[in-house]
């Protein structure tokens, strides 16, 4: 029998719909609307990283499409994803390589191979894709054999939210997948009790 919340002929349906919800990118459903991880990206980019070229990837357009947004009025922005040909990814990546705006929005995907973006030292992920090839080299993006700075990458978890959720129980990753399942369920299950 499957687990309550959980009955779909199509698990990358709920999957997809669970990363929408923890990237806060529904702003159309009241009841889904959240955007905590752009947030607090926004409040370290006007506090302690206020002069700091950033790298940020989401892994939804919607979501890329709202980071370019909020970071457009911090330094602006430009953004790379799959909607853009060679000309116009190549048009944004000089932009920001020479320093004409301050953030580099990306969808992980857009910037798996031949791109430089050396220019940052501080990476975020507001969300994942569903390949560690693809992750591994987006996290390649800002290396360079003449860059000397130390590479920050972070993965944005909010407290208290369904993503902290997900990456305390699979960080921890008790008894193997099929009881760490069911911890994430029951922690999912609890979350929907008490809202």
């Amino acid at each position: 029998m499957p687990e309550a919340g959980l009955i779909t002929k199509n698990k990358l349906v709920v999957v997809t719909w669970q990363m929408g919800i923890t990237g806060g990118r529904f702003k159309h459903l009241d009841t889904l609307h959240h955007n905590a991880k752009l947030n607090e990206v926004v409040r370290l980019a006007r506090g302690e990283l206020r002069r700091e070229p950033l790298l940020i990837y989401a892994a939804q357009t919607l979501e890329v499409r709202a980071a370019v947004a909020a970071m457009d009025r911090l330094g602006g922005a430009v953004c790379v994803w799959g909607g853009l040909d060679k000309q116009e990814r190549d048009r944004a990546l000089e932009k920001f390589q020479r320093g004409r705006v301050r953030h580099l929005v990306a969808n992980p995907a857009a910037m798996r191979m031949g791109v430089d973006a050396s220019r940052s030292s501080t990476v975020f992920y507001l969300s994942n894709t569903w390949s560690a090839e693809t992750r591994a080299q987006s996290e390649d993006r800002p290396e360079h054999p003449k860059k000397k700075d130390v590479i920050a990458i972070y993965d944005v978890v909010v407290p208290g939210e369904v993503c902290d959720d997900c990456a305390s129980e699979l960080s921890v990753k008790r008894n193997g997948t099929v009881m760490t399942k069911r911890n994430l369920v029951r922690a999912l299950m609890r979350r929907k009790e008490t809202t």
